[in-house]
């Protein structure tokens, strides 16, 4: 059967670039004050997006990995073949993360 049809971005969808290598999207939205939403993945994996982050000149090559859609240095981009299984705690050594982060939930409502 054909995979499911994605599901819409999250409300508030802030893609941001990881600060450095090796960096998981849960520290890199946390940092921000926004916590990440995988649901948000499927927005962040497409060539067009990831230009507009990184210097993508090698192109945009189909892989998988948990921590993708992600750049790796100096010039390729990885979209990954199944979004669905990407986490917002994964990291890899050789790849900086693009991070689909929403606002927080307010801890303390006035």
């Amino acid at each position: 059967p054909p995979p499911p049809p994605p599901p819409p971005p999250p409300p508030g969808l802030t893609l941001k670039v990881a600060p450095a290598l090796n960096m998981d999207c849960d520290a890199t939205c946390g940092a921000a004050g926004l916590r990440c939403d995988a649901a948000g993945f499927y927005a962040a994996n497409a060539c067009a997006i990831m230009q507009g982050f990184f210097p993508c000149t090698a192109g945009c090559e189909g892989s998988f990995g948990f921590e993708q859609p992600a750049f790796e240095s100096p010039s390729r981009c990885l979209l990954t073949s199944e979004p669905f299984k990407s986490t917002c705690a994964a990291a890899h050594a050789r790849t900086t993360r693009l991070c689909p982060c929403v606002p927080s939930p307010n801890p303390n409502p006035i």
